[in-house]
């Protein structure tokens, strides 16, 4: 075999062997940009969170309820579902109400010249604000238990409810 031959062969194994590895390099550029790009994203959103705030808070009625329809039997659990389904847009109109008010009293209090009766008027809102929530819900209860049976009543006095 001739240095020439030998040279063309050692050259395309080199060059074979050259393309072969830049298609490994490039699975893995792709994958390190495609990473970046996605930890980017998650600190973006993060930051984002922090910056313009997250989502409002969902009201916690359903975890209050959640105590009352564990005890409940079933026929009853699902009437006060129904009950609460019904109402779920004008107690989550009330639980946001209650929500900007704390935050209005929130805001009240970080104030650098405090005036204790804007914090008393908005407190006031406030305790108006939750005297709504608890009296729509206590309604829920009420509209619910007039069709409930007298054991599922009985459950529902010794479950924990709001107000």
């Amino acid at each position: 075999m001739s240095d020439e031959e030998t040279f063309a062969r050692d050259s395309e194994r080199g060059t074979r062997r050259w393309r072969d590895g830049w298609n490994g390099r490039r699975i893995a550029i792709v994958a390190s940009v495609a990473l970046n790009l996605f930890f980017i994203g998650l600190i973006g959103a993060w930051q984002g969170r922090i910056i313009f705030g997250g989502p409002p808070p969902g009201p916690p009625i359903p975890q209050m309820m959640r105590g009352a329809l564990r005890e409940l039997p079933e026929d009853d659990r699902h009437l006060l579902e129904k009950t609460f389904e019904e109402r779920r847009m004008e107690i989550a109109r009330l639980a946001e109400g209650l929500r900007r008010t704390r935050s209005a009293m929130s805001r009240s209090l970080r104030q650098g010249d405090f005036d204790a009766a804007d914090f008393d008027a908005k407190a006031t809102d406030a305790r108006q604000a939750r005297s709504r929530l608890d009296a729509e819900l206590h309604r829920v209860y009420r509209d619910a238990a007039s069709g409930m049976t007298p054991q599922g009543r009985a459950k529902l006095a010794g479950a924990r409810r709001p107000g």
